[in-house]
C-alpha cells in the first residue's frame, strides 16, 4: 500500500499517498500469503514428514545439477514444519503464564502493552534457541554431517 505510487490516490497519510493501485497489491500478496498458508497447513495434516521431506526433495532434485543442495533445504523445511506446532504450543503456554500473571497487551498505557509484548516475546525466543539447541545436539549424536552422502 505504502510503496505503490501508481494509480488514484484515495488518501494521503503525511505525505505518503494510498492509491488504488497499493491497495490491489496490498490484497494481491495477502491472499497470495494465505493460499500458501492454508495449502501448507493441507499439505503438513494430511502427508506423514517423511513423505513431505522426500516430495520437497523430489521437487528441488533439478536444483542439485546447478549446486544447491537439495537434500539440506529439504531437511530444513521439514524440521521447520516439525517444529511449527511445538513452538506453536509454547508460545500459547507463555502467554496463559502471561494471563495468569495479570498481564494483558490490550489494557493500560502504551508502556505497559509493550512491556506486556516483550514478556510474551522474550521467553518465546528462550524457547526457540532452547528447542533449536536440542535439535542440534540430536542432530549431533546421529554424527549427521551437511552434505555428507
Amino acid at each position: 500500500i505504502l510503496a505503490v505510487r501508481t494509480g488514484t490516490v484515495l488518501a494521503n497519510i503525511a505525505t505518503i499517498p494510498i492509491t488504488t493501485d497499493g491497495i490491489n497489491y496490498a490484497i494481491l500478496f495477502a491472499t497470495r500469503f494465505s493460499l500458501v498458508i492454508i495449502i501448507g497447513a493441507v499439505l503438513v495434516l494430511t502427508m506423514s514428514q517423511t513423505t513431505l521431506s522426500e516430495s520437497c526433495t523430489r521437487l528441488l532434485s533439478p536444483l542439485r545439477h546447478i549446486g544447491i543442495p537439495t537434500q539440506e533445504i529439504a531437511l530444513i523445511m521439514s524440521l521447520a514444519l516439525r517444529f511449527l506446532p511445538t513452538l506453536s504450543a509454547e508460545a500459547h503456554s507463555v502467554a496463559l503464564a502471561q494471563i495468569a500473571r495479570g498481564s494483558s497487551i490490550r489494557d493500560g498505557s502504551f508502556k505497559q502493552r509493550v512491556h506486556a509484548i516483550t514478556a510474551l516475546i522474550v521467553p518465546g525466543f528462550a524457547g526457540v534457541i532452547r528447542h533449536a539447541d536440542t535439535l542440534a545436539l540430536a542432530l549431533d549424536a546421529r554424527c549427521y554431517t551437511p552434505g555428507a552422502e
